[in-house]
């Protein structure tokens, strides 16, 4: 693309910033769905029809997968907070980027 000027640079990561979520709102995993066996034998289940989808939040804690369930009335919250997380990671790289830019033109102080 376009080789921006270093003032265009530094709108573009101000804009960047301003357009942060909320930083305590953050929640770092995946939601995920799953569908689960009760054990039962007579279950539908037990014939292929599993229960759910239940909601889990999925997190690397301590070097393990830990799965906490997310009741229905908690799920838009647990969702919202892990897309902050993300937004947050594509910002702070972002603004790296252009630092690292504005570095390379010795234009970042």
């Amino acid at each position: 693309g376009d080789i921006l000027s270093n003032e265009e640079l530094r709108a573009r990561r101000r804009e960047l910033v301003q357009s942060l979520p909320d930083l305590e709102a953050l929640l770092q995993g995946s939601v995920i769905e799953r569908r689960k066996r009760c054990g039962k034998p007579n279950c539908r289940c037990a014939k292929g029809e599993l229960h759910g989808p239940y909601t889990y939040l999925s997190t690397w804690v301590e070097k393990k997968t830990r799965m906490d369930y997310v009741p229905k009335d908690w799920t838009a919250w647990v969702r919202s907070r892990v897309q902050n997380f993300r937004r947050v990671q594509q910002v702070m790289s972002e603004v790296a980027e252009i630092n690292r830019e504005l570095f390379r033109r010795r234009a970042g102080r």
